[in-house]
């Protein structure tokens, strides 16, 4: 249970023994609201095994039909793999374009959820039929199999929609709920009414973790804990309503969650004559708007993720002996490690260890990155030159991918202590914490637009946040794939990297 309670205002953890949250000193009265028993089921977790579940069974499906059938009239087994391989392309194609596991899909009754499932199948089969004919394929391929294949995965889709929406329903009638929201009003006591609005208006599928008052302008403290609780992962969405009363307090709580990976709704009173609005939807009867969105959904998340796996694995197939010569030519050259460890910030301020090929004397390392690397620095030896000049030191981060901390393309992390013209990141640009907002990437879109070497300017500081809030906001397969290729061009003519 977490309980806003005015008489907690000292510095505490937010989340105290026994689940309390203290936020407001204007929270007179507190609320407490709890969770069923049967608990929060994150969707992101259902939509992405309803997602395996789809291409696994379809091309189960595809395999059993080409045995049954196929194999005893012996056809060749070109025209199996090439549809397997050609739904790999098509399937995500299609459900990307309709929408087939957004939530409001995953969400909706069977009928409509139903048509999306449909429209889906139709564009995928007729992607694959496509690219059959391009590859020359379609005289060579049964038509008994394929149209088996295909009614066999429209079979298959159709029946696990009805088996979710029968697990949705009983869930719900469990007291089970999808999201779990923290409901902020001008005074305390009216969070808890909107809350089991919410609640009523949603058919339970929300749960209502805890509520309280909208912090006054004078209260850090409070501010501070909101947004810690948001990034320990506890809730998925803040919910603000009639703040008519308290709107700078609003602007400014509203400001600070925009830095963070959470969903931010406001529900007004009247119309709303300030903010960028990103989009108006309904819960039930009531009107909401969003200030705030994740940047990527779960499915784009998952892409990005199995995105990374297979470039990195790739890129460590192919450069395993670059690995070795590099080990060999360090150790040759200067005494001291191979392999530089640097604590960087990424995800949601998230400290890690980073990986790189030693470039620098080992008693001239600077781990805090105090003094940033500049064109002709002495404390870089030979092969760190070389190295640094076709950003073959980079390489080891591929690791980093692996662990999870970083991925192929994503803003590049910096060192903690890093400073522009005596200042901190966050003192030289206020809107820094939002380029955090996704993983670290070992290359990104402001290192391919010329935004290179030295951050030794407030302007150029300004320019890279720039890049990587737009790279962050407008991500897709396409654009990473653009980057990494430029990427590759740019290792070999870049003259501005050293």
């Amino acid at each position: 249970m977490l309980n806003f309670e005015a008489n907690k205002m000292s510095d505490m953890p937010d989340l105290m023994p026994g689940g309390e949250l203290a936020l407001d000193k204007r929270t007179a009265a507190a609320d407490e609201v709890t969770i069923s028993r049967h608990g929060h089921v994150p969707l992101s977790a259902l939509v992405a095994g309803m997602a395996a579940s789809d291409i696994i069974g379809s091309i189960l499906i595809a395999l059993v039909v080409f045995r049954l059938y196929a194999v005893p009239l012996n056809h060749d087994s070109e025209q199996l793999w090439a549809g397997i391989c050609g739904y790999f392309i098509a399937w995500p194609l299609a459900a990307s374009t309709q929408g087939l596991y957004h939530k409001k899909t995953v969400l909706a009754d069977l009928r409509a959820h139903g048509l999306k499932v449909m429209s889906s199948w139709v564009f995928a089969f007729g992607v694959i039929l496509l690219l059959g004919f391009a590859g020359q394929l379609i005289g060579a391929t049964s038509r008994v199999w394929f149209l088996s294949w295909a009614l066999g995965v429209l079979v298959w889709l159709t029946c696990l929609r009805y088996v979710w929406s029968q697990y949705l329903s009983v869930m719900l009638q469990q007291g089970g709920c999808f999201e779990r929201i923290m409901v902020l009003t001008d005074v305390a006591y009216r969070a808890h009414a909107v809350g089991e609005e919410i609640r009523r208006e949603s058919g339970g599928r929300i749960g209502i973790v805890s509520t309280g008052a909208i912090p006054v302008a004078s209260d850090d403290l409070s501010i501070d804990r909101i947004e810690r609780t948001v990034r320990s992962g506890a809730i998925d969405r803040v919910v603000i309503a009639g703040f008519e009363a308290a709107s700078g307090e609003t602007g400014r709580l509203l400001a600070r969650l925009a830095r963070s990976t959470v969903d931010v709704t406001v529900i007004p009173d009247i119309e709303l004559s300030r903010g960028r609005v990103l989009n108006v939807d309904r819960i039930g009867t009531l009107t909401t708007i969003d200030f705030s969105l994740r940047p990527l959904t779960a499915f784009q998340l998952a892409l990005k993720r199995a995105e990374d796996l297979i470039l990195a694995s790739l890129i460590l197939l192919v450069t395993a002996p670059v690995f070795l010569l590099v080990a060999i030519a360090i150790r040759l050259d200067s005494r001291g490690p191979v392999l530089f460890r640097q604590q960087r910030e990424g995800f949601h301020d998230h400290v890690f260890r980073v990986w790189k090929f030693r470039t620098m004397f080992d008693s001239a390392t600077d781990y805090g990155a105090v003094r940033q690397t500049s064109r002709g620095d002495d404390r870089i030896t030979r092969v760190g030159r070389v190295l640094r000049r076709f950003s073959i030191d980079e390489l080891p981060q591929v690791l980093n991918v692996f662990f999870g901390d970083m991925s192929i393309v994503g803003p590049r992390p910096h060192p903690l202590r890093m400073t522009t013209e005596g200042l901190s990141m966050r003192e030289a640009h206020p809107e820094y914490a939002a380029r955090q907002r996704l993983k670290p990437g070992i290359t990104g879109l402001a290192q391919v637009k010329g935004c290179r070497g030295a951050i030794d300017s407030p302007e150029k500081l300004r320019r890279r946040v720039a890049l990587d809030c737009q790279y962050i906001d407008n991500w897709s397969l396409s654009l990473d794939l653009w980057i990494v290729l430029r990427t590759v061009a740019l290792v070999l003519v870049d003259t501005e990297a050293y």
